[in-house]
């Protein structure tokens, strides 16, 4: 039951602050002209994207052209902003009903549930934390199925990928930072922690030019989850689009261009847990070089 309060809580610090990141900065509320409302409108249902092979991916507001739109995009809620609710809260109800499932042997969900689980605890965490490993585990199972819940999300019609989102993503990358090295001073103590930064036993002379590289590595490993997370979902996405277009170019056409879309669309299954898996593992990596710099 504390693990499952742990994950519950690690959900809400995930989707909040990507929430708001994701969210327009602008939020005050002006009342559009009813010919701005219109193209609004028409733009959100693909009246004047048909030519951009990037529409379905872009965040959009919700309902706009009505009251209910204006209030939602005066307080930044937008529509990559509701799969990440939707995310957390299917994450937090698929967590309580797999959790009070009973029975010796597990079947149905809860046994691919577990079989996730224990691959990620035994393949990944152990590795890399090893006896710190289930102090660690609600989280890294945590960032795991979120990222996953909002990369499948993105394969439900007039639904969204929230990954596809450079905000979102970034602001997981940032949390994941802040996160491994966090743990990195609390087991080891600020001081020896920001000494271990730069290897030991290097000429003196090396040092500055040793602590540049460091920092800028240390830099780059966010930027990395992060670009590398939006760049795989929103791309997966746009060549779906292109290829589907081509079903309206000619009744030949059609048929290689709907097989192909469903190829992608299955390969876009596969890349969704693929890019999940791929975050959470460098996380796992980072956060056991913080904790354990000796290994």
């Amino acid at each position: 039951m504390k693990r499952l309060w742990v994950t519950m809580a690690t959900i809400l610090c995930l989707s909040l602050p990507a929430a708001l990141w994701a969210a327009p900065q602008d939020h005050e509320a002006h009342p559009a002209a009813p010919d701005d409302q219109h193209e609004a409108a028409a733009a959100d249902h693909g009246g004047g994207d048909h030519d951009d092979p990037t529409a379905h991916v872009k965040d959009h507001a919700l309902y706009p052209g009505t009251s209910l739109g204006a209030t939602l995009a005066s307080i930044g809620v937008t529509k990559h902003v509701l799969m990440l609710w939707i995310a957390g809260l299917s994450l937090c109800m698929l967590g309580i009903w797999v959790g009070r499932a009973r029975g010796p042997v597990p079947t149905g969900l809860r046994n691919m549930m577990e079989a996730v689980l224990f691959y990620l605890r035994d393949e990944v965490v152990r590795p890399n934390l090893g006896k710190d490993s289930d102090r660690f585990l609600p989280v890294i199972w945590t960032f795991f199925f979120f990222i996953l819940f909002c990369n499948l999300l993105g394969l439900i019609p007039t639904a969204a990928a929230a990954t596809g989102n450079i905000s979102v993503t970034a602001t997981l990358a940032g949390m994941a930072f802040i996160f491994y090295h966090a743990m990195g001073i609390q087991n080891q103590g600020l001081i020896p922690y920001l000494k271990g930064i730069v290897p030991g036993g290097i000429p003196f002379w090396i040092w500055p030019v040793m602590l540049i590289v460091e920092v800028v590595g240390h830099a780059a490993k966010p930027f990395a989850l992060a670009v590398r997370l939006f760049a795989n979902m929103i791309a997966g996405h746009i060549v779906l689009s292109v290829i589907l277009g081509f079903a309206t170019a000619s009744i030949w056409v059609a048929p290689v261009s709907i097989g192909g879309a469903v190829f992608m669309y299955v390969l876009e299954i596969f890349v969704a847990f693929l890019q999940a898996f791929v975050f959470t593992f460098l996380m796992t990596v980072f956060l056991g070089m913080a904790v354990h710099p000796q290994h």
